[in-house]
């Protein structure tokens, strides 16, 4: 009986030892405690079959994290229209999606912080958009992927490539220059804008997922579909 009460004892210690650095953890780190949140909120619509209560909450989340973006990066989000990203009804991308965004058990899963959740989701989606043949919603998934991580370098590149490949050179080349302001992308980037200037060939998109995958130390599922 003892022995049972000694264990209960440590459990419970444990468990309220755990509650509270997670309870620190989230008041320290607010952007993730509220994109964790409403992305909780968007795959339950979506689950429930709701898909576009679920797409418009995402969108709001990543509404957001672009405009707390536009604060720290002025120079690189240029744009101050809201993120309105819909899909067409009856679609094999809209299931595809659905598929997609379920599968992701935990966002925590991703967890660099808030913004990189929500970019590297958004890089998910536009892959699948590209690989069913809907360049708009494909440019517009990766545009948003980049607002929501300027900083980081892979979404930035993978934009630029696009716009090479189609000939919008000089979008393609403000972009990179851009990133050449923020200091943690700027390596990454000289290396592409060097690479480009030497007429070398653009790449498939999604080029850049196996170093995402890398950076996340989490696979990407988008990809594998």
């Amino acid at each position: 009986m003892k022995k049972i009460l000694r264990l209960s004892l440590y459990a419970s210690a444990f468990l309220v030892t755990f509650v509270s650095s997670e309870a620190i953890y989230q008041l320290n780190h607010p952007d993730i405690f509220l994109t964790n949140y409403i992305f909780e909120r968007a795959r339950t619509s979506i689950n429930e079959g709701n898909f576009d209560k679920g797409l418009t909450t995402l969108n709001f989340g990543a509404n957001l994290l672009i405009n707390k973006n536009k604060k720290t990066y002025p120079n690189v989000i240029s744009k101050t229209n809201s993120l309105k990203i819909s899909l067409p009804d009856n679609t094999n991308l809209r299931q595809e999606v659905q598929k997609y965004i379920t599968s992701l058990k935990n966002f925590k899963d991703l967890s660099k912080s808030g913004k990189y959740d929500y970019s590297r989701i958004y890089y998910d989606l536009a892959i699948l958009a590209y690989k069913n043949k809907e360049e708009k919603l494909f440019t517009d998934f990766l545009e948003a992927s980049h607002y929501l991580a300027p900083d980081l370098s892979y979404w930035t590149v993978e934009l630029a490539n696009y716009y090479y490949s189609i000939d919008q050179e000089n979008p393609a080349s403000e972009i990179l220059t851009k990133c050449l302001t923020i200091e943690a992308p700027k390596k990454h980037c000289q290396k592409y804008i060097d690479y480009f200037s030497s007429q070398s060939p653009f790449y498939e998109p999604g080029f850049l997922s196996n170093e995402a995958e890398e950076y996340y130390k989490y696979p990407s599922v988008a990809i594998k579909m």
